[in-house]
This record gives C-alpha cells, sequence and structure tokens, in this order.
C-alpha cells in the first residue's frame, strides 16, 4: 500500500475481471489492510420526496 493512503479514504481498485470497484480503507496493520467494499448508504435510512405525474389507470384494480 502507499503511504499516502489513509484510513476512511476512498479508493479504486482493480477487479479480477478488470472492472473498477470503489473501496474505503478501513485499517492498517502492517502489511495488510482492510477494505470495505459496501456501499457508502449500506445500513442507513434512505428518504426519498418523491412527486406521482401519472397513473396508468390499466394497472389500477
Amino acid at each position: 500500500m502507499r503511504a499516502s493512503r489513509k484510513l476512511a479514504q476512498l479508493c479504486s481498485f482493480t477487479a479480477m475481471d478488470g472492472s473498477e470497484m470503489p473501496g474505503v480503507i478501513r485499517e492498517v496493520n502492517g502489511d495488510s489492510i482492510t477494505v470495505d467494499f459496501n456501499h457508502p448508504l449500506a445500513g442507513r435510512t434512505v428518504h426519498f420526496d418523491i412527486e406521482v405525474l401519472e397513473v396508468d389507470p390499466a394497472l389500477e384494480e
């Protein structure tokens, strides 16, 4: 790990299939690091304000 990496820093990691995966560094212990690949909102309550623009009458009961 580069010395410039810090705890709670968001980094990009390359998966085995070549895709990029964002991860947050959670722990550094010698030559080992713990990385959290969960979505940043995982485990949190999310509220949405929505506006219904149209209702399809064919879908009403």
